[in-house]
């Protein structure tokens, strides 16, 4: 019996099932920040800033965006807009705290660093492929 090899690209690599860069990365950026959600939750509940049963309400509903954001992200672009979504619960929580506040500007400024520089490695990665087929 033969078994079969997925195909590899020039440089040896196996291709990938076809999840963009981006969406992976993106992935991996809303499962830290799930962590951040959780800790938010907590900071806001024991200094008191909002009052207990509203704290663990609107931490839920922010964790509920961002696993409804993880669960479409990979199927399609709603996750990246879910994702979006969760970025902007995360800058109003701000609001409460000039930490949270603070906090919220790097995880802003890694997802958009995400977008961008992902968004060029798929690009650079179509083009590669596209030119590798074109060969053969």
């Amino acid at each position: 019996m033969k078994t079969m090899k997925p195909p590899n690209s020039a440089d040896g690599a196996t291709p990938s099932s076809g999840t963009r860069l981006r969406q992976k990365l993106c992935g991996v950026m809303l499962a830290f920040e799930a962590f951040v959600i959780i800790f938010y939750t907590l900071v806001l509940f024991g200094l008191r800033l909002i009052s207990s049963p509203l704290v663990w309400w609107v931490g839920g509903g922010a964790m509920l965006l961002l696993l409804l954001a993880l669960a479409f992200m990979r199927r399609s672009q709603i996750g990246l807009w879910l994702g979006w979504a969760v970025q902007v619960v995360l800058l109003l929580a701000g609001v409460f705290s000039g930490f949270i506040l603070f906090v919220s500007l790097i995880c802003l400024a890694m997802w958009i660093y995400i977008m961008v520089m992902a968004a060029r490695a798929d690009r650079a990665a179509a083009a590669l492929s596209h030119d590798q087929q074109t060969q053969h």
